[in-house]
């Protein structure tokens, strides 16, 4: 083999080895977006899911397709007996320095101590920058809940009170020990016993009308049943309502992380925000979600999620309600 064709072999083993780091440090950050979309959220980027996926799958498909090329104009120019001139050789490394420099940045999105850091912004009117979830009706599911009810949608349980007001303490399925605590309840989404009977028995079609007629309980159980369903855009409407207020979305979601996607640290994590918003009582009874209970590890972990979901939260909540809105709305225990 001629010094021509060896100098050619080594340009084409380094731009091999480059591109295989980009495309492994892309592959990697989509599994990791797709195994858990809820550290999403709690990084602090403006990016998206969507876009962050986006961003990896055409990196990947561009150093694939740089290699193929390279390695084809190698062997035209070995069988030539020629080669690369200086233009050329200059050419070759600025794409090898473009390719290791979005490698290195798309594996620094993909890790760090909470998994994928860069990912989740909703736009400043709350609703999905993802295109699909924007277009989607039920993404408007919690802007009736934010509004109000809707004239658009007939609530399709009348019957059923929207409030707590007249309603006996001893019958809440949320524990209320006094009228002050069933307004924060009624503020934050909780349902009442009539609300938790009709909706946990509702039909699909029925949840979702009363949630688009401006129902926080039935938004946040609707989401819920999606969730389980493998719909992960849900998930982000369930935060973006806990961030408006809606504590029982919160509650929900860390249940359903629990018990259902195993998520023992996100769920633990969300648990936390939900007491640091304000629902004191969580404290009281979180550690009977898990079992076996989190280990030393897990709760630093968790902890460490709960900071920055809380902090994210807060951005978001004073985005869509405005600089002045409380951070905290403490649920009034004992009067």
């Amino acid at each position: 083999m001629g010094r021509t064709e060896s100098g050619n072999q080594r340009l084409l083993v380094t731009a091999a080895a480059a591109g295989l780091i980009a495309v492994v440090a892309s592959v990697r950050l989509l599994l990791e977006i797709q195994e858990n979309p809820l550290r999403c959220f709690a990084a602090n980027s403006a990016a998206n899911c969507g876009g962050m996926s986006a961003l990896a799958w055409t990196a990947a498909g561009g150093f694939l397709i740089s290699f193929v090329a390279l390695a084809m104009r190698w062997a035209a120019m070995a069988k030539a007996r020629v080669s690369f001139g200086v233009a050329e050789r200059i050419a070759i490394a600025s794409v090898l320095v473009a390719i290791v420099g979005v490698g290195i940045l798309t594996f620094r999105e993909g890790t760090g101590s909470d998994g994928v850091r860069a990912i989740w912004s909703p736009n400043t009117d709350g609703s999905s920058s993802d295109p699909a979830v924007a277009s989607n009706r039920r993404g408007a599911i919690f802007e009736a809940d934010r509004e109000g009810a809707s004239p658009k949608f007939r609530h399709p349980f009348p019957e059923v009170p929207q409030s707590r007001k007249g309603l006996a303490l001893e019958t809440d399925p949320f524990m209320a020990e006094s009228v002050a605590e069933q307004e924060w309840l009624d503020r934050n989404g909780y349902p009442n016993a009539a609300q938790w009977a009709a909706y946990s028995t509702a039909g699909d079609i029925q949840l979702e009308a009363a949630a688009l007629a401006g129902d926080k309980s039935a938004a946040a159980m609707f989401a819920q049943r999606q969730l389980i369903n493998g719909d992960e855009t849900a998930l982000e409407r369930m935060l973006t309502a806990g961030a408006t207020g809606n504590t029982f979305a919160l509650e929900l979601l860390a249940s359903t992380l629990v018990g259902v996607k195993k998520d023992r640290v996100s769920g633990h994590a969300l648990s936390r925000v939900a007491e640091m918003r304000g629902n004191i009582r969580t404290g009281f009874v979180r550690e009977a979600m898990f079992s076996p209970p989190l280990s030393p590890l897990e709760r630093v972990e968790a902890e460490n999620e709960a900071a920055e979901m809380y902090k994210r939260m807060l951005r978001l909540q004073r985005t869509m309600l405005g600089a002045n809105s409380p951070p905290v709305d403490m649920r009034p225990i004992g009067g």
